[in-house]
């Protein structure tokens, strides 16, 4: 909750300092009971399910893809029992929506 906590208030800072060019961001966290592995599996399967699949990678403890002007992130936190999710783009309904969409298939049984 903290690492949420300090996320937020950066993304915030951030934003009201923002060139009026630079992308949107939407972010989200969910509880994982999961392992860092298995975390970072369903990560990469969510990332890709949604479409995320140019310039995938993981990278530590992130899997990272992007899907034309959008680009996501899932970072599993499983110390911490946290995954938190991130995409920017140029528009925040559209960020908002994907990034939505990415914690409820990460989330799905």
């Amino acid at each position: 909750m903290k690492l949420f906590i300090a996320l937020t208030v950066v993304l915030i800072s951030t934003a009201a300092t923002a060139d009026p060019a630079a992308p949107l961001m939407s972010l989200g966290s969910a509880d994982t009971e999961l392992s860092q592995e298995d975390c970072m599996t369903k990560a990469a399967s969510a990332t890709r399910n949604n479409g995320f699949t140019e310039n995938f990678e993981k990278v530590g403890m992130t899997v990272y893809g992007e899907k034309g002007a959008y680009t996501s992130a899932i970072r599993c936190q499983t110390a911490v029992k946290l995954a938190i999710f991130v995409v920017a783009g140029p528009e925040s309904k559209i960020a908002a929506s994907s990034e939505q969409k990415l914690k409820a298939t990460f989330t799905a049984p």
